[in-house]
């Protein structure tokens, strides 16, 4: 399913223990986010959530440590659960993890925070994916044609008065 929309991380808010970095290959923007140590964290602040409910969340991350990296993410707030990132072998190597969520119609707020010891991953970027994305709903139901040239029909038994 392609993403209705991409965040790149480095254009999102972002606390004082991760930062913008471009030492590793693979990324696409203009960088990635570097979450150094817990509870760094990277805010995707303006995610159109169209006229809302369930969506679904993709992050573009590499660990290139052997140990995954546990993160707790909130939406608009509220906390929707941990979400682990394994090991990608490199931190060249980039991976999407997808979560299912629910968005409100407008825009959300998407808060990813590392909670071990070791940070988070690094992050390139998060799409955002709505449950109808590949299927279109009409706007407009069909109608059948009316035709136009049916034979006039004759009466079987003549009217009485």
């Amino acid at each position: 399913q392609a993403p209705r929309s991409k965040y790149q991380a480095e254009d999102q808010d972002w606390d004082s223990g991760a930062k913008v970095s471009y030492g590793n290959s693979g990324w696409t923007g203009e960088g990635y986010v570097n979450m150094g140590e817990k509870n760094s964290w990277v805010q995707f602040g303006t995610v159109d959530g169209g006229a809302g409910g369930a969506c679904t969340l993709g992050f573009r991350y590499s660990v290139g440590s052997s140990q995954p990296r546990s993160c707790s993410l909130k939406v608009n707030g509220v906390s929707v659960g941990t979400v682990t990132f394994s090991s990608t072998e490199s931190w060249d190597a980039w991976e999407i993890d997808y979560v299912e969520t629910i968005c409100v119609p407008g825009y959300n707020v998407i808060r990813i925070t590392a909670t071990t010891g070791e940070g988070g991953p690094n992050f390139d970027r998060m799409d955002f994916l709505t449950a109808n994305t590949n299927t279109p709903q009409p706007t407009n139901q069909p109608t059948m044609p009316v035709p136009t040239n049916l034979p006039t029909p004759k009466p079987t038994s003549q009217p009485t008065n």
